[in-house]
């Protein structure tokens, strides 16, 4: 083997073991440093975007470091958490409303599902037996899918929901140590 072409698949060699690397970094190591520094993460630009206002408190106001980003982080947090009160107390609202309708929802779809059978049915009585046999065997298959899909959908979501709630203690210490961080970056 002559030299460039043994130069090239080292270089070749060299670049598939940098991919398959990085790869494996991808996969493994930044998912794990995500999940343990990703309050710190997104508390840097949340930090930055408030230096501006601590530092007017600080040089037009003349308040002290530490109070002014205190107000502002406090500020910001709460903020924040009206922002998620309001949206979860009106998907909460929405839910309750659309179960307290959802019985004149289904009675209503019923009516209209036995309304078109009948009609199918009917007109199926005119035609040949076998074509009125496979008409009922098609409604009563197609009746019996709609009933699981409906106990699926109704499972999935109370699984949601309990999902959900059982995730709120994570949100909770997640949002604190994000506070913490925001305070502590500018904080400097």
């Amino acid at each position: 083997m002559n030299r460039p072409v043994r130069y090239a698949m080292e270089r070749l060699g060299y670049r598939l073991l940098f991919c398959v690397l990085l790869g494996l970094f991808l996969a493994f190591i930044v998912p794990m440093v995500w999940d343990t520094l990703s309050p710190f993460i997104i508390a840097l630009p949340i930090a930055a975007a408030l230096q501006p206002l601590i530092r007017f408190f600080e040089q037009k106001l003349h308040v002290r470091r530490g109070f002014a980003v205190a107000f502002w982080v406090i500020l910001f947090s709460a903020v924040a958490f009206l922002i998620l009160y309001w949206f979860v107390s009106f998907a909460v609202g929405q839910i309750v409303s659309a179960a307290n309708n959802a019985p004149t929802l289904i009675n209503g779809t019923i009516g209209v599902l036995r309304a078109a059978s009948d009609r199918v049915l009917n007109a199926a009585e005119s035609m040949s037996v076998s074509v009125s046999g496979t008409i009922r065997d098609s409604l009563n298959s197609a009746f019996k899918w709609l009933g699981e899909q409906a106990t699926a959908l109704a499972g999935a979501s109370l699984n949601v929901l309990v999902g959900f709630a059982s995730s709120l203690p994570y949100a909770l210490i997640y949002a604190n140590f994000l506070i913490l961080g925001v305070y502590f970056i500018t904080g400097r």
